[in-house]
């Protein structure tokens, strides 16, 4: 099930972050190969998990992290106006408080019993992204993918790329970025491909209410 980490109750998942951090690493640099500069042996922390950033996190039921995401307000630095601004092409990242860049989307294949649970951990993710963003008033994700999984996901979103595919130095698969509409469709098409539908909804801790307090979009499904 995913949690929502957010600058508000970060307290709460200092332990969880830090696991994270090392999830990432394994994921991104010793299974994909990445090459993120910057960062330390073994820790995942770049310049842009900061004390704004907010983190979806999907946790089996050992507690352990199996998969996160990253969220970062647009109108903040973030890796498309930062690092990858020659993926948009087309037009420039846009820059929005209703706009939301989403990445390091992993879910750690070793954590995850077989395939469904890898799918059921990916889509978990998934949910808690656009739950979140419904949540906070927010219209659009931005975000650079494999071209693949852009081909595959524009099912789920409404999605315009910003920018044509290319391929990074050593890397054989094509990258695209792109922008996604976030509604109320987006979250029912995303709750009718669960795995397992009747999964419990994402869950947004307070550090100023009781732990376990659930921030849902139900009160829009009407």
């Amino acid at each position: 099930m995913a949690e929502i980490v957010t600058p508000e109750n970060r307290s709460l998942y200092r332990d969880d972050i830090e696991r994270m951090y090392e999830m990432r690493y394994r994921v991104a640099v010793e299974e994909l190969g990445w090459n993120i500069p910057g960062i330390q042996p073994g820790y995942d922390k770049d310049q842009f998990d900061t004390d704004e950033t907010v983190y979806v996190l999907d946790f089996g039921p050992d507690r352990n992290v199996r998969g996160c995401c990253r969220l970062i307000r647009s109108t903040l630095p973030h890796l498309l106006t930062e690092v990858f601004a020659h993926y948009c092409d087309l037009q420039p990242a846009p820059r929005s408080r209703q706009i939301f860049e989403c990445s390091r989307y992993f879910v750690d294949r070793t954590a995850c019993k077989g395939k469904d649970e890898r799918t059921e951990a990916r889509q978990s993710i998934g949910l808690g992204i656009t739950e979140y963003l419904l949540s906070v008033g927010a219209t659009h994700m931005t975000w650079l993918t494999h071209q693949a999984l852009y081909n595959h996901t524009i099912s789920v979103y409404e999605s315009e790329p910003l920018g044509l595919p290319r391929e990074e130095a050593g890397d054989n698969a094509a990258y695209i970025a792109a922008i996604s509409k976030i509604d109320i469709n987006t979250w029912r098409r995303q709750r009718a491909n669960l795995i397992r539908p009747q999964a419990d909804m994402t869950v947004l801790k307070s550090a100023l209410t009781p732990a376990g307090a659930r921030s849902t979009p139900s009160e829009h499904a009407a």
